[in-house]
């Protein structure tokens, strides 16, 4: 089903030509995934888990990750600036950098660390829009060749399906998921918006 609506897509040229599709394992666990190359803009990833999407909702995740794919993404910006900043403040403050003695690889790791977590969370209102604009992008394209005039009840019932999914997980790997990201979201912040907020996004700038 996944591979035939990526195939529909594309021969409509809602998905380039040159993009790929593949299927990610199921060894470590079922939960439903769909993700853009993190690095490259070639390949869509996916695992559907317990989640049984019909048509409509799975052309809505498609073409998410599709604009996800468009153009660089903030995250990939941020990533970039970051070491090009850290790298700048090592030079300045380190004798001979990058040439340095062992004992200063812990400290250098820890500034590294504080400047990463400090200037993740002064982005996220930035980094949130990698989101907004993959859900504009794709309702944008639903709206214009399927004549879809309310995306955004489409994507509160494709979120709601894909949380039904996830809560499905076994109890033992749903206890351990949630306490790992409970850690991480707690230093890091979470970069993506709510499900409300990308939802209430949609009603206001593509909605009829």
């Amino acid at each position: 089903m996944v591979l035939q609506m990526f195939n529909d897509l594309q021969n409509e040229h809602m998905i380039r030509r040159w993009r790929k599709i593949k299927k990610l394992g199921t060894s470590l666990d079922s939960s439903t995934d769909f993700h853009g190359g993190r690095i490259h803009h070639f390949t869509i990833y996916f695992r559907l888990g317990t989640y049984s999407p019909d048509s409509d909702e799975l052309r809505f995740i498609l073409l998410h990750e599709e604009g996800h794919l468009r153009t660089p993404e903030f995250w990939q910006v941020y990533i970039a600036a970051l070491v090009v900043v850290t790298m700048s403040i090592f030079r300045a403050i380190v004798p001979n950098f990058p040439i340095t003695q062992w004992w200063d690889i812990p400290w250098m790791i820890l500034l590294f660390l504080i400047i990463a977590i400090f200037s993740w969370k002064i982005c996220l209102p930035i980094l949130r829009l990698d989101e907004y604009r993959a859900d504009r992008w794709a309702s944008m394209e639903l709206k214009a060749k399927y004549g879809v005039s309310k995306p955004s009840t489409l994507l509160h019932r494709t979120l709601s399906s894909l949380n039904a999914s996830r809560r499905s997980l076994n109890r033992y790997r749903e206890r351990v998921a949630g306490r790992y990201w409970a850690i991480m979201l707690r230093i890091f912040g979470d970069p993506h918006p709510t499900d409300e907020q990308r939802v209430r996004r949609i009603a206001e700038i593509v909605d009829d």
